[in-house]
């Protein structure tokens, strides 16, 4: 059986690069995914789906740190019931634990299996610090909806 992701991600992956000035065509380009599964709630892609996506957002953007900068226009509300429930927790190890409960059962993916274990924004083998673990998410930068 082979791995599928939800294509919320995608989504706002997609639209980013609109409000840049792309065409979905051209981000969507040599993914097999067409703009009509986008707006599909049953959708589903493949890893190798999204780093096709990815790969072309960088190169059409010839930015380096599109990454961070897409990071920071992502919003708690785009996570959808899964983000308040993390955002509701009292540590990271605690909103990390409710993400790795529930996400499954959301249908929200932040990242494939073997990401799920990741501390914020390590590695699946790094172990998150103790400011990590017992840092307050409020205290974080954490975008709020409007």
């Amino acid at each position: 059986m082979s791995l599928t992701l939800p294509l919320d991600r995608a989504r706002f992956y997609v639209s980013c690069m609109e409000r840049r000035g792309f065409s979905a065509r051209d981000v969507l380009k040599g993914t097999g995914l067409t703009t009509r599964e986008l707006q599909s709630r049953y959708s589903q892609a493949s890893p190798a789906q999204y780093r096709q996506l990815m790969q072309n957002m960088l190169a059409l953007t010839g930015n380096a740190k599109l990454g961070l900068e897409i990071g920071q226009e992502y919003k708690i509300s785009d996570m959808g019931v899964l983000g308040y429930a993390m955002l509701s927790s009292k540590t990271m190890r605690q909103a990390r634990m409710v993400m790795s409960r529930y996400n499954k059962l959301v249908g929200q993916v932040l990242g494939s299996p073997t990401t799920s274990r990741t501390s914020a924004g390590g590695s699946p083998h790094r172990k998150p610090s103790r400011l990590e673990i017992s840092t307050p998410l409020r205290s974080r930068n954490c975008s709020l909806p409007r």
